[in-house]
């Protein structure tokens, strides 16, 4: 498997695919954390998981469109997942002292989106 948008060229159309993709991927994190504030960490757990499933089916069933892939792909589920706000999140409760909440957050994060990935993966191979 190839990641979304490699071997693709940097036309105008895959620029403004990626940038439409992106900005909308990292709105709807921004509103569902911000729908979700008193549960933040699980909230983004599940725009992290949901987001790897999303991107691993978009890498099988989108291959023979390019484009839309690349948006869809490395655009918006790069935008909508965070792995940036994930880390803060543990670093600060680490900062707090709160060590099993951290390591449960890493855990539960790695296993989580890997197997999303894993299932969006196999699902779009199926089809």
């Amino acid at each position: 498997m190839v990641p979304s948008g490699v071997g693709v060229s940097m036309s105008w159309r895959l620029v403004a695919a990626i940038a439409v993709g992106g900005s909308t991927g990292a709105l709807m994190r921004a509103g569902i954390l911000d729908l979700f504030a008193s549960w933040w960490s699980v909230a983004l757990l599940a725009v992290n998981v949901s987001g790897s499933f999303a991107l691993g089916l978009a890498v099988t069933m989108l291959i023979e469109r390019p484009t839309v892939r690349a948006g869809f792909g490395t655009g918006f589920c790069g935008g909508f997942t965070s792995m940036s706000t994930f880390a803060v999140d543990v670093a600060s409760r680490l900062h707090d002292g709160d060590v099993l909440a951290a390591l449960i957050l890493v855990v539960a994060t790695v296993v989580g989106a890997t197997t999303g990935a894993l299932a969006g993966l196999r699902l779009g191979i199926r089809r």
